[in-house]
């Protein structure tokens, strides 16, 4: 006989979401989502076989993302900027200590990003915040399924690839022919 689930216990379940494994093979990242009566959040842990810490709690932390050399793990999170506006950026927690800092500074979500080889460099996903459609007339017609994201409408093929020097904040864009090259 299978008892129910209460309320209470039900609001006390964690389920992990992403789990990544340090570059030295002795700590994960991971986010784990936990049920609270105000919303679902986010939690990014680091874990070792020792210990365990908390880095953040948020809605919307995600993809975790080992720097090469272990030095701290990068995730997308959606924090308050100067201006007060809200967007999905890349934030750094560097485990030597000290405050996230924010490693993009794009107008618009940065969809994805990834490490380069030296951990120097980032290549990240971003709208082009020139062919943003601001457009506000409806209905508004898309061939696309994925046509929202965490900031509103996303307009027809505007995502782009650039190199973000982590240290400068240097941004570059890949020209097409760079973004399409095989990896060499």
């Amino acid at each position: 006989m299978t008892t129910p689930v209460s309320t209470d216990l039900y609001y006390q379940l964690s389920i992990p979401g992403t789990v990544r494994v340090s570059p030295d093979g002795r700590a994960v990242a991971a986010v784990v989502h936990e049920l609270e009566e105000s919303g679902r959040e986010r939690v990014l842990w680091r874990c070792t076989a020792d210990e365990t810490h908390r880095l953040t709690r948020s809605s919307s932390v995600s993809t975790p993302r080992w720097r090469p050399d272990g030095r701290g793990i990068a995730v997308t999170d959606v924090r308050e900027n100067q201006a007060g506006d809200e967007s999905q950026q890349v934030w750094f927690f560097d485990l030597r200590g000290g405050d996230p800092h924010r490693l993009t500074s794009f107008e618009t979500d940065v969809e994805s990003f990834d490490w380069g080889p030296n951990g120097e460099r980032l290549v990240v996903e971003a709208t082009d915040p020139e062919e943003t459609d601001e457009s506000t007339e409806y209905p508004r017609q898309t061939s696309r399924l994925q046509f929202k994201s965490m900031s509103g409408w996303r307009p027809q093929e505007s995502e782009k690839l650039f190199v973000i020097n982590t240290e400068s904040g240097e941004k570059r864009e890949l020209a097409e022919t760079e973004a399409t090259a095989p990896v060499t």
